[in-house]
């Protein structure tokens, strides 16, 4: 195999005034300026060759759906409309302002000689509508390449506040002149307020935003650059987005009336839990990280892998452990899974010293439960009676029977018997006899219920509310909030561990706070993360 010469992170070359890019079987000529006090479309940027990676690698498979037209956004110097462009099956229209047109991206175009590719002079200012398409075309003199487009490309162009939303009305107008137009967006994020809102903001237009995975776009600038060191392109994402006809639910759109046909709220009585328990549960630890003075031990986890042999040991159906997906609605809302809002609600009640003896607990969409198992340990540690109540909800029975109640289990083994937080546990009459003991001795009354969320019957209010993850889809939320408020007295503490934007399903801080709102409650944002990737909150329901 022939060893190419590694292409250098953009960051190394602003100063050269032009590059030879390897992309494929190609070397592309690539001229930049450097004269002048804004070289902001002039110049090679990082996540312009992360884009352009990832389109050589996985954006060049419809040979057999004829050609295709592509359109690319705040071009620059042009490599991912030029990477687009070594397909011939590809007609490709590069695009931006006049200035950087004409000081590099017309040359670059025509000194790379690619027929099928057009330079255009496209300013966001102007409406989509009323873009003259006819008039673009600027190479060897033909016409421009016109919609409909079934590919949009932009690069490091989500920047300026005022901009995104003149990008964002092109790239919509697109998505929907043509159902089956994408659009791929690369961006570095440097401010992630910004890039949140603007992610936001596509959400609310009724895209569907998807988040291309860091694997793929590793392995793509590993196969194709050679770069094995990811911290070469730090801070770079890539996001697809499609048309979506499902529409977004906001503060004036919510109705908390609607109706979800989903599996109806069910309490699961311990011993039915219980009975499902196999002979022994291999598990492992999370390590929770932990800026407290406090250290905090790892916590132990059954092993998925356990479930899914417990399952086929028991010639059943596997279900929600199949791994297809996170997400199937009205079927399995991702309770398998260890999600990292979890594991900040438990940094963050270590962090406040929260204290669980002689509380009320319940953690609403508990999946494996993580809080809880952190709050089930702490208490465990207390000496004497507990006096407590921890009531566990998700979504599916199964993930009740398979993880839920199984972890809590493992919790008090491990306690109990002194054991590390990696091994197996071995599960007989005797130790299930010395589990039940445990819980009427000290006082622990453990509740489980499975089903969609609704307002809870009866006088039983919580001290502590916990949930991470579940304001994804913005029509759970006013079942969620029903469910807060009819569970809640004048002292709860309801923390709410979250993303800033969930793609796709369009939930998130705003729209869970928006709601909350609109039916004359607030919250508090308590801890917060921000940086690359999606930012992440806690918030305080303040009832």
């Amino acid at each position: 195999m022939e060893i190419k010469e590694k292409n250098r992170a953009a960051y190394e070359t602003k100063e050269e005034g032009v590059l030879a890019y390897r992309i494929g079987n190609r070397v592309l000529h690539l001229a930049q300026d450097l004269s002048g006090d804004d070289t902001t479309g002039s110049t090679l940027w990082l996540s312009a060759q992360v884009l352009a990676a990832y389109v050589q690698q996985n954006g060049l498979r419809d040979r057999n759906k004829g050609r295709r037209k592509c359109l690319e956004l705040g071009s620059g110097v042009g490599l991912v409309g030029l990477a687009l462009a070594g397909d011939d099956t590809n007609d490709v229209l590069l695009t931006d302002v006049d200035k950087v047109v004409d000081r590099v991206l017309l040359p670059n175009v025509e000194m790379n000689g690619h027929r099928n590719a057009q330079v255009g002079v496209l300013d966001w200012h102007t409406d989509a509508d009323s873009v003259d398409w006819k008039g673009m075309g600027m190479v060897d003199g033909s016409g421009a390449i016109e919609p409909p487009f079934d590919l949009i490309v932009s690069t490091d162009t989500l920047y300026e506040r005022t901009l995104t939303p003149l990008l964002l009305q092109h790239i919509h107008y697109h998505l929907d002149r043509n159902a089956h137009c994408k659009a791929l967006i690369g961006l570095e994020r440097r401010d992630s307020t910004l890039i949140d809102e603007a992610l936001s903001m596509m959400a609310e237009m009724g895209l569907k935003v998807q988040q291309i995975a860091h694997e793929s776009l590793s392995r793509a600038v590993r196969d194709e650059y050679g770069w094995e060191d990811d911290e070469m392109w730090s801070g770079c994402e890539v996001y697809k987005l499609t048309k979506s006809s499902k529409r977004t639910l906001n503060s004036s759109t919510v109705d908390s009336s609607t109706q979800v046909d989903w599996q109806e709220w069910t309490d699961v009585a311990l011993d039915d839990l219980i009975s499902c328990l196999p002979p022994a549960l291999s598990y492992s630890s999370i390590d929770i990280p932990c800026s407290s003075t406090q250290p905090l031990q790892p916590i132990a986890h059954r092993d998925l892998f356990d479930a899914r042999f417990q399952l086929m040991e028991e010639d059943k159906e596997q279900g929600v452990v199949s791994g297809d997906s996170d997400l199937i609605p009205g079927r399995y809302e991702g309770g398998l899974k260890t999600w990292e809002c979890s594991v900040d609600l438990v940094q963050h009640l270590h962090a406040t010293g929260a204290d669980f003896v002689n509380k009320r607990v319940m953690e609403i969409g508990c999946g494996t439960s993580l809080p809880s198992l952190y709050a089930y340990r702490q208490i465990l540690a207390q000496p004497g009676t507990k006096n407590c109540v921890m009531h566990l909800q998700d979504y599916n029975l199964q993930t009740l029977q398979l993880v839920t109640f199984p972890n809590m289990f493992l919790t008090w083994y491990i306690s109990h018997f002194s054991k590390d937080s990696t091994g197996e546990a071995e599960i007989n009459e005797e130790v299930i006899a010395l589990f039940k003991k445990h819980l009427i001795d000290d006082k622990v009354d453990l509740k489980f219920s499975y089903g969609a969320w609704k307002a809870l019957d009866g006088d039983i209010k919580y001290d502590y509310l916990l949930t991470s993850e579940t304001v994804y889809r913005t029509e759970s939320i006013p079942p969620l909030v029903q469910l807060i408020q009819s569970a809640s007295h004048d002292h709860t503490a309801t923390l709410v561990a979250t993303k800033g934007i969930y793609f796709g399903v369009g939930g998130g801080v705003r729209e869970f706070s928006d709601y909350l709102a609109s039916n004359g409650h607030s919250t508090d944002v308590v801890w917060t993360k921000e940086g690359t990737g999606v930012s992440r909150h806690i918030l305080k329901v303040i009832l």
